[in-house]
């Protein structure tokens, strides 16, 4: 003999059915929490990395300073490449030298380099102060300096004496004497002259020892 079906209990299917859609629910939402809390996890660890980059080992790369004995750091090493050029000197002694009569022709001749002043007569007329040689070289030599036209109105001793530029050129050296001096000088009454070189004694131009 077959038991009758027993009636369904509408309460407990519909319980059942709640606690399915409150555990799915629940679910979601834990797997949501779950999904955000890898993302902060991951943010954090990836800004843990970023600072550990740039305080850790970067910390030990060397940083450029301006100082005066700091060379700007660089990447990409390179060797230093110096050229090394011979300093080139000029001596005294390699130089031509001129020989002059001394104290307007009263003295000993004098040999030498880059005299300051030069006369070329024994009356003071015509006597080039305050010379500035800009080249003195091997095969020349050119100096400045002053010359003074004495007007000699009404006579020399009380005249007008006006200063103008004079240029003193030398040349022409053989063995380790110039041969040849040369002057120009400026002014409406300038004039040039040479003479040959060395000078005797008692000749013409001389140089004061008092003043080189």
């Amino acid at each position: 003999m077959t038991d009758p079906p027993q009636p369904r209990n509408r309460g407990s299917e519909l319980a059942l059915v709640v606690s399915r859609r409150t555990l799915r629910r629940v679910l979601t939402a834990t797997v949501a929490v779950l999904v955000l809390a890898g993302v902060a996890v991951a943010g954090y660890v990836a800004g843990r990395t970023s600072q550990t980059g740039r305080n850790g080992e970067d910390d030990f790369v060397p940083i450029a300073t301006t100082s005066s004995s700091t060379v700007p750091h660089s990447t990409t090493s390179r060797q230093a490449t110096t050229t090394s050029r011979p300093a080139t000197t000029t001596t005294t002694a390699s130089l031509p030298t001129i020989t002059l009569a001394a104290d307007r022709g009263s003295g000993p001749t004098w040999t030498g380099i880059k005299p300051p002043m030069i006369g070329f007569s024994g009356d003071s007329g015509n006597i080039v102060e305050s010379i500035t040689w800009t080249v003195w070289e091997s095969e020349e030599a050119v100096g400045h300096g002053t010359w003074g036209y004495n007007s000699c109105n009404p006579d020399c001793a009380s005249g007008i004496v006006t200063k103008y530029t004079a240029i003193i050129t030398l040349s022409d050296p053989v063995g380790d004497q110039f041969t040849i001096l040369a002057e120009q000088t400026e002014g409406p009454h300038g004039f040039e002259q040479s003479f040959a070189l060395p000078v005797p004694a008692d000749g013409a131009p001389w140089i004061s020892l008092s003043d080189g």
